[in-house]
């Protein structure tokens, strides 16, 4: 394996950390480069579980939702 694909390999451990229930029993954030791969495995999570093929997820940071 390249140094590259141990890399991914790392992060894609990272961000299903960051995706499961215990994250902050961890005690580490994630790095903003991830944020997105969180959120794609995170819309992942919701289509399957709710079978919305279709179901999209977005954060908002620093202002308040609409």
């Amino acid at each position: 394996m390249t140094m590259e694909e141990f890399e991914r390999i790392a992060d894609q451990a990272l961000v299903s950390i960051a995706a499961g229930h215990d994250a902050f029993w961890q005690g580490n954030l994630l790095e903003p480069r991830l944020w997105e791969d969180l959120r794609i495995e995170m819309q992942r999570r919701l289509r399957r579980s709710t079978g919305e093929p279709h179901a999209i997820v977005t954060f908002s940071f620093g202002g308040e939702s609409a």
